[in-house]
């Protein structure tokens, strides 16, 4: 399949020049809710094939694999989907993540959107939903235009949550600080 052959002829690339690449898988179907960067994958079927290739593609190589820039942020609930295109684009980004990782040499980071977007409880659900558990990290401000110093207080604040969520029983993401509260406040919590 092409993608497989794309993919591993930048892995071998890279590989020849003794440095690590840095993939951006983005064919989700329905991405960017139909907006500038509308296209992917016709369904979850084509979808997942194609990740199966782009994961081939990677080997053992060692790897960056950027999955799905707005993928989670601007998910089918944020413009009008319904809640089965919602539930269709969780399992989705699940998939890639897991066939993604499975590849030895890949370390796969989910996207988080920007500080100035998603209070951080949402977008530490939606990491979680996602399956950042699974992979290596999150990413943000993949096309925005937000400060080092408020992206990496936001990174921190979702990392703290995404951990509060997973450890304390009954926790809710509201329940987290995040970005609008007043820094004093947020630093306490």
């Amino acid at each position: 399949q092409q993608t497989r052959r794309d993919v591993a002829a930048l892995t071998a690339s890279a590989a020849l020049r003794r440095q690590v690449p840095v993939l951006t898988a983005y064919n989700v179907p329905g991405r960017d809710c139909s907006q500038y960067s509308a296209g992917g994958a016709a369904n979850t079927a084509e979808y997942e094939t194609w990740v199966d290739g782009f994961a081939a593609g990677l080997g053992r190589t060692r790897s960056v694999v950027i999955l799905e820039p707005d993928g989670l942020a601007l998910s089918p609930d944020q413009c009008g989907g319904t809640p089965e295109q919602q539930a269709a684009r969780v399992t989705e980004i699940n998939y890639a993540v897991d066939g993604l990782e499975q590849q030895p040499g890949a370390n796969v980071y989910l996207d988080a959107g920007h500080s100035s977007w998603h209070a951080v409880g949402d977008m530490a659900q939606r990491l979680r939903d996602g399956g950042v558990a699974r992979a290596q990290g999150f990413f943000l401000n993949v096309s925005n235009y937000r400060t080092d110093a408020e992206l990496v207080r936001y990174g921190t604040m979702i990392a703290g949550c995404i951990w509060y969520l997973a450890n304390v029983s009954g926790s809710t993401g509201d329940q987290c600080a995040n970005q609008y509260w007043p820094p004093a406040d947020a630093d306490a919590w």
